[in-house]
Parts: C-alpha cells; structure tokens; sequence
C-alpha cells in the first residue's frame, strides 16, 4: 500500500470546523505514493480485506475507547458508475455480519442526490449524477458525526424507482450504538474538488474498484434502460453525462490505499462470492 494513506489527510473532528478543499494538494500527494497493493475480489481476496477491515476497525475503536471516546470505522469505496460498488460494499457488510453481527452498515452516497425538485430548481437535471448534483455538505457532515460517535442517526437512500433520495424508518437505514464499522461507496469519494476532500477526510481507507471502463459502460446502459429509459435514451445519456463523470472519477484512482478487481474483470451477477 501507498505509504500515505487516507488516514493521514487532515480530518474534522468533534467541535472543530469542517475541512475544506483549501489545502488539499491532490497533484503533490500522488507524486509521493508508492505504487497502490491491488486485490483481486475472488474468494480469498474478499476473505482477506474482510479480516484486514475487522482487525483495523477492532484497534480504532479500542484506542478511542481507551482514551473516553466513541469511534466508528469507515471503509470508503469508489469508483466508476456502474462498475459493481454496490454490490462490493453489500457483499463486505455481509461478511463483516458473520464475524460481527450488527456491528457493520451500509450508508451509499446515492443517498445524497439532490432532489429532482431541487435540479430543476438549480438547472442540473440533464447533468443528474455529477458532482454538483449531490448534496456533498449533507453527506460529509453525516459521516463525520458517523466517525466520531456513537450516536443513533438515520442515514438516506436513493429509492430507484422514485429517482429521489428518501429517508426509511427502520432499523436496516439507522447507525445504532452497535454499529462500529459504516461501508460508504460512490463515485466521488475521492474527488479534490469543492467539498468534496471534506468526504475523504472522514475515511479510515478508501478502496478504488478499477471495473473496465467499457464494462462499467455496459452495465450502467442496462440499469438505465430497466429503470424506464430506452436504449437510444441510455447511450445518449452516458454520452453527455456518466461519460464524463467516468473520466472524473478515473482521474482519482491513484489517490486510493487499495485497488481492488473483479476476477477477470466482471462482477458477479446471478451468484455472489463467499468468503471462507
């Protein structure tokens, strides 16, 4: 691994102002990193970042609680749109609920999305899923009170058949006392721009999710095309706009602690790995 991590960015804390962009040298940083491990998420790999997550996550919360404090972990996932994030992060809490049950959730970035009403408002529904179109203050400011105790908080979802981000009363979209390790993934984790490095500054690890771009391309057409749009609709939408997102995200793969790769390229569809 690189031997800067995410880690050892500057952070917020309790009491303290939010970290902002000012400051956040992305261009030095890189040209200091050594060359980022890469995993590859079959059987063992997940089995292996699954303990090497529960190990760090045991010792952050120990020393905070030796020193008075309420800790939780955060493993940041990213990558491009339609690359299998989601169904990384999903697979990682599941495993980490088999070690330590009740003690890992789930909280995506999608959950952040403006509303339509608001994109209409501001003039980004046609740019919907770029960095503007989230409401990247809402989500650092969540993590942050994530990471720093051990307070219950709601979290949002994106709901896929509404387009909008909505809040759910029960239990699986709450961070309860017993959470101690919070999976967060989107495309943006590791963006340098506006905010964004706000997001950053609360992970404990980032993990990039290096999918093919041409596969990512596919799979998201697909995910358009079944949420109502047609095929001509869905090219032309990733032409204008998740193209373009793609290209930014891609520029922050460097940037990562780990990068982590389907076996051969491709995540797992109709079956899920298991690890031992």
């Amino acid at each position: 691994m690189g031997s800067e991590s995410v880690a050892d960015r500057p952070r917020a804390t309790t009491g303290q102002e939010p970290v902002t962009g000012e400051g956040y040298d992305a261009d030095m940083r890189d040209k200091h990193r050594a060359p980022v491990e890469t995993v590859v998420l079959d059987a063992a790999g997940l089995a292996a970042l699954t303990r090497r997550v529960v190990v760090a996550a045991d010792a952050t919360c120990c020393e905070a609680a030796a020193a008075g404090l309420a800790r939780r972990y955060i493993v940041g996932i990213t990558g491009v749109g339609g690359g299998g994030k989601s169904t990384l992060a999903r697979q990682l809490v599941a495993e980490i609920e088999t070690r330590r049950p009740g003690a890992a959730r789930l909280v995506p970035m999608d959950g952040f999305h403006l509303s339509n009403a608001s994109l209409r408002q501001r003039g980004l529904a046609d740019r919907k899923g770029s960095p503007p179109t989230f409401d990247v203050l809402a989500y650092a400011r969540l993590l942050r009170a994530t990471r720093e105790g051990d307070s219950p908080l709601p979290f949002p979802v994106y709901d896929r058949q509404a387009h909008e981000p909505a809040w759910r009363e029960d239990a699986a979209h709450r961070l309860d006392a017993a959470v101690r390790i919070v999976v967060t993934e989107g495309n943006y984790l590791l963006l340098a721009d506006g905010a964004w490095p706000q997001v950053a500054a609360t992970l404990d690890t980032c993990w990039y999710l290096d999918t093919p771009l041409e596969q990512a391309r596919r799979w998201i057409i697909e995910r358009h095309v079944r949420g109502g749009r047609s095929e001509a609709a869905a090219e032309d939408w990733y032409r204008r706009v998740d193209g373009p997102n793609a290209q930014l995200t891609l520029a922050t793969r460097d940037r990562a602690d780990l990068r982590v790769v389907w076996p051969g390229g491709a995540a797992p569809t109709t079956q899920t790995l298991t690890a031992s």
